[in-house]
């Protein structure tokens, strides 16, 4: 039996299981949390057809599912599950499968969310403050030869909204949690002096909003929120960017789904 045919096969048993049982029935749920504690994602698949090559999606770590079915054979292990919540790509309802990994399953019963948190970010003393306490360097720098800027200060009681995280792949010359990037959701009018593509190649026109900029772990920035020392060590802003991941990763709004939390992005003298 081919893993193709497999994992096909207990996609098409889980949706039949998800009918008969009726998406409200909350009670028969088994809800789970994407545990990936080292390196920050897991792949999931939509199917496995030779025809069309793999369809996967790497889901971050602490992401609500519904586990559906767990499928074994002597060769592998698979977990069926519903996304419980969105992701940067993905809606919920999404029917997604994973392999256990070394005989483990990459779901736990254990990741309960929190509140979603602000952040301030001092410009003058490039900090990044939680509670009123330093949580870690960061800075925010213009890149050369661009038309964006550098986070403006946000306006008083608008902070900037800070987004479930994104993959990226550049992050991992820091470390493999540094691949976790967290989307900042601003308004064109504070980082655009004039009208313009931002970095998604999208247009945008003044006083729309952007969401180009992002919280993550580097030496250098592209006008984001960079956790770390400018032109400092990647280790460096590796061991300070792990505490931001950890408060972010499981941090979730109420209000807004795609919301973990907010960014006050000011002048000097935060307290």
């Amino acid at each position: 039996m081919s893993i193709s045919y497999l994992w096909d096969s207990a996609i098409e048993r889980a949706l039949a299981l998800e009918v008969r049982r009726g998406v409200g029935e909350a009670n028969s749920r088994q809800i789970r949390y994407v545990d990936a504690p080292n390196v920050g994602w897991i792949r999931a698949y939509k199917s496995l057809k030779p025809k069309r090559g793999v369809d996967y999606l790497d889901i971050p770590n602490k992401c609500k599912v519904d586990l559906i079915e767990q499928t074994e054979t002597d060769k592998l292990k698979i977990d069926v599950f519903r996304l419980a919540e969105s992701t940067s790509q993905f809606r919920t309802g999404t029917v997604l499968t994973a392999f256990w990994i070394d005989g483990k399953t990459q779901l736990s019963t254990v990741g309960e969310h929190s509140p979603a948190v602000k952040l301030v970010l001092d410009l003058e003393k490039r900090q990044l403050l939680f509670n009123g306490e330093v949580l870690a360097p960061a800075f925010t720098a213009p890149p050369p030869g661009s038309n964006h800027s550098q986070l403006a200060p946000s306006d008083p009681g608008k902070p900037y909204s800070i987004l479930k995280p994104s993959i990226h792949e550049r992050g991992r010359a820091y470390g493999p949690l540094a691949t976790t990037w967290f989307r900042i959701e601003t308004y064109a009018s504070d980082v655009w002096t004039n009208d313009g593509i931002d970095g998604n190649g999208k247009s945008h026109k003044k006083g729309g909003r952007v969401t180009d900029r992002y919280v993550h772990c580097g030496s250098a920035s592209w006008g984001c929120a960079t956790v770390g020392q400018a032109g400092g060590s990647g280790a460096a802003a590796y061991s300070a960017w792990l505490p931001v991941y950890q408060l972010l990763i499981g941090s979730r709004s109420t209000s807004r789904e795609d919301l973990v939390g907010h960014l006050e992005v000011v002048a000097g003298g935060a307290q």
